[in-house]
């Protein structure tokens, strides 16, 4: 039995901290964590527990470059043509900050568009905030994408301007299809990124956040992310991973 701890916050809880002694020492499962930052923060609230650390993966088969698309779904999603993209992959909750990126954004030149995936309830909060910046024209809410590979292949850069994260997803997939990603210096964002192509920028800082996008949109590197995830973040290094710790 294996169980996979993906953040820790609920164990900020006394009763959730109760519960979850209990259970560990009824079932006595292999304990996982899928980031060192969670791994962390487990040992700091639970210091009996030494969980193993096994990095969420994607699936390079399936997220890889695909370019040659973009004039194609930018025509299906009836985009303009002359924008360098921005992307966010992210439900539309408080926590991910949508209006950060936003806000950076409005210090970006006006060639420069966000495109945004996901729903959620700050919708139509976020709708207006953009009016009030008058952004309208550089501003799309895509709602939800059922195939993630399309929107990736709109973007020039991926970004999460979040408050909290645990081990993010959505950037892992946008660096495995050769997407450079800009995140915020929270959870396990450090574990997701590759060095050598992304940015990690401190929270709620729209202006430091404009800097780094603008940075990855003027870069020249010829360097693809997609080799750190193929590297250390595939499903396929996961599943031998986990098959590994069952087999100790």
């Amino acid at each position: 039995i294996i169980h996979t701890e993906h953040d820790a916050w609920h164990l900020a809880n006394k009763k959730q901290r109760l519960l979850q002694r209990l259970f560990i020492t009824l079932v006595r499962p292999i304990y996982v964590a899928d980031a060192q930052f969670v791994a962390q923060q487990v040992k700091k609230l639970i210091p009996s527990l030494e969980p193993i650390v096994i990095a969420n993966g994607v699936d390079i088969n399936k997220f890889k470059p695909r370019k040659h698309e973009k004039q194609l779904v930018l025509k299906e999603y009836a985009l303009p043509k002359n924008l360098t993209f921005i992307g966010c992959a992210a439900r539309l909750e408080s926590v991910k900050a949508h209006d950060v990126l936003i806000k950076a954004l409005y210090n970006l030149p006006e060639n420069i568009g966000l495109v945004l995936a996901g729903t959620g309830s700050l919708k139509i909060k976020l709708t207006d905030l953009v009016k009030k910046l008058k952004l309208e024209n550089r501003v799309f809410f895509l709602g939800h994408i059922e195939d993630m590979t399309k929107f990736y292949s709109l973007i020039d850069v991926f970004c999460l301007s979040s408050h909290n994260e645990g081990l993010p997803l959505s950037p892992m997939e946008a660096q495995a299809c050769g997407v450079p990603v800009v995140l915020t210096n929270v959870g396990g964002c450090k574990e997701a990124i590759c060095t050598k192509t992304g940015l990690i920028v401190e929270p709620d800082n729209p202006k430091l956040l404009s800097k780094a996008l603008m940075a990855l949109i003027d870069s020249k590197s010829d360097i693809s992310p997609r080799k750190f995830i193929e590297q250390q973040r595939s499903i396929d290094k996961m599943i031998e991973q986990y098959i590994e710790c069952c087999l100790v």
